[in-house]
């Protein structure tokens, strides 16, 4: 037996739904940012281990190019910058984002009971008692 669901709660499902992918896909490119940002860290700690007149090269595309110890300090200092203001910036989204799915929870939960289709206030927990 299918039951139609009023357009009401469809709507807020499909709300509830949109949020949530966006929610992952935030997720996701803040965790990439901050991978990222470990590497960028280590090859910094590892430049600054090293004389001011090291041999260093840097990789550009699939070929590497001689550089000097500072101007790849500087580039990375510069990129980790821009991934520290980045990941910030993520955080406060997903932040703002989750309010926002959690809204669209409860307010489905809301019709959800309105419609008879479960009893108020309810919750479930992972236990059995």
């Amino acid at each position: 037996m299918s039951v139609t669901l009023p357009p009401e709660i469809q709507n807020q499902t499909n709300r509830v739904k949109q949020l949530e992918d966006q929610l992952k896909l935030v997720v996701a490119r803040r965790q990439q940012v901050k991978a990222e940002l470990l590497d960028v860290e280590s090859a910094l700690a590892e430049l600054e281990k090293m004389s001011p007149d090291a041999v260093v090269y840097k990789s550009i595309g699939n070929i590497l190019v001689k550089s000097s110890r500072d101007e790849l300090i500087s580039e990375l200092k510069e990129r980790k910058e821009t991934l520290e203001l980045q990941e910030m910036t993520l955080g406060k989204q997903e932040t703002s984002m989750r309010k926002q799915w959690e809204q669209a929870v409860a307010d489905l939960n809301a019709l959800l009971i309105k419609y008879g289709l479960i009893k108020g206030e309810r919750t479930t927990t992972g236990s059995g008692s």
